[in-house]
């Protein structure tokens, strides 16, 4: 979609970005698309012990809420997304997942849409995208795209 917001090379999939430069970048845009992170704390690369796993980028907000936005690039299983967002869920923490690649696939945004009521996604050329389950319309950050 041409009205996509940019992202840098390591979001996109494209080789020789760095993923924490990436993950920065995610973060930026989403205090600049909503209000409520303007006052939170973002980490990157955070450990949740409880859970042993690594959130790519953790949102604290002033009252203590938790997100973690994750960045799933790489093929993963319906099963393996029950799984880590129930890990993150027992840890007290929220999940948003942001697909791209090869773990795009129609049933992963079928289960986001089912699970969450949106699936956002991530893919080249440089775009990020919630799919909103009305009429099969795309939101574009902040705007309605046509899918």
């Amino acid at each position: 979609m041409p009205d996509g917001i940019p992202v840098p090379p390591r979001i996109a999939g494209a080789p020789g970005g760095s993923a924490l430069a990436g993950e920065a970048h995610l973060a930026g845009l989403l205090r600049e698309q909503y209000i409520e992170y303007t006052d939170a704390q973002i980490a990157y690369e955070v450990p949740i012990p409880e859970v042993k796993r690594v959130a790519d980028i953790l949102i604290v907000f002033p009252l203590g809420w938790r997100i973690a936005h994750e960045v799933q690039l790489a093929a993963i299983s319906l099963a393996e997304l029950r799984e880590r967002t129930e890990e993150y869920e027992r840890a007290g923490i929220d999940v948003v997942w942001w697909l791209g690649k090869a773990a795009d696939t129609q049933s992963n945004r079928l289960w986001c849409i089912q699970t969450f009521g949106h699936c956002y996604t991530i893919n080249p050329p440089a775009e990020l995208v919630e799919t909103a389950p009305v009429l099969g319309r795309s939101e574009v950050a902040g705007g309605f795209a046509g899918a």
